[in-house]
């Protein structure tokens, strides 16, 4: 028996886990996220052309880099699309939403070479962590998926990898990752200091706000889905793309 896989990927054929994507340019792709926005253009003030859900497919005409709006030393990446849908609707979205047909071709490489190995035991993940086609932690370029918080799966073997020596780099497999959603409120009096208000997914994709804010109310952390992480001093406005940190992205 080999130990060189470090999770069983029949998983991610069946893409029914809670993930998101690294993703690299090719000529199609599958949607992984739960659901996400097609936009006008990379920027935080995009309109919202059509929402996709998981397993759509659609055609990825490019891949570029942006920096990210929260951290502009850091860079994230984007790709024009075109969805099969009956306007052929074209925009761009982030890269992690979508699993290029390449990616998707090389995990069920890997599946079909473990298909008669026997699991050894089952896993359950402690916090959202990355998918990855090998061990190597050195750098993204082998991440498949992102797998969230509380995910299922099979051990099918083991290896041990040193840790980076460095990894303010790379982007960890720990580390808490936001995604861009429409804020279906008003938010007109900012605090001076940085904000984490407390929404919820409504029915038509956007993020509701508790009523209360104070930082007494527990009962709001319960009924959220997670948190609106506001930079200080910004006022939102009913409509505008806020950065979301869902609760499965905090959890240990």
């Amino acid at each position: 028996m080999r130990f060189s896989k470090t999770l069983l990927v029949f998983a991610l054929l069946l893409l029914s886990l809670g993930c998101s994507t690294l993703a690299n340019k090719s000529s199609t792709g599958v949607i992984v996220a739960r659901r996400a926005q097609i936009r006008s253009s990379t920027a935080v003030v995009a309109a919202d052309l059509l929402q996709v859900n998981r397993g759509d497919v659609v055609d990825i005409l490019e891949a570029t880099d942006v920096n990210d709006p929260s951290d502009n030393s850091r860079k994230e990446r984007w790709l024009r699309v075109k969805a099969r849908d009956s306007d052929t609707t074209e925009g761009w979205i982030e890269a992690r939403n979508v699993m290029p047909d390449d990616v998707l071709k090389e995990s069920e490489k890997l599946a079909a070479e473990d298909k008669d190995i026997t699991a050894q035991a089952t896993g359950q993940l402690r916090a959202s962590s990355n998918l990855r086609l090998s061990p190597d932690r050195s750098g993204n370029e082998n991440i498949m998926m992102r797998l969230d918080s509380g995910s299922s799966f099979d051990i099918i073997g083991w290896k041990r990898v040193p840790k980076p020596k460095s990894s303010e780099a790379i982007e960890t497999d720990v580390a808490p990752k936001s995604i861009q959603v429409r804020a279906d409120f008003d938010w007109p009096q900012p605090d001076s200091r940085r904000e984490f208000l407390r929404v919820k997914w409504n029915a038509q994709g956007g993020l509701e706000l508790f009523p209360t804010q104070d930082s007494a109310v527990l009962t709001s952390t319960a009924w959220a889905d997670g948190l609106v992480d506001n930079p200080a001093g910004r006022a939102i406005r009913k409509g505008e793309p806020v950065r979301f940190l869902p609760y499965s992205e905090l959890y240990w």
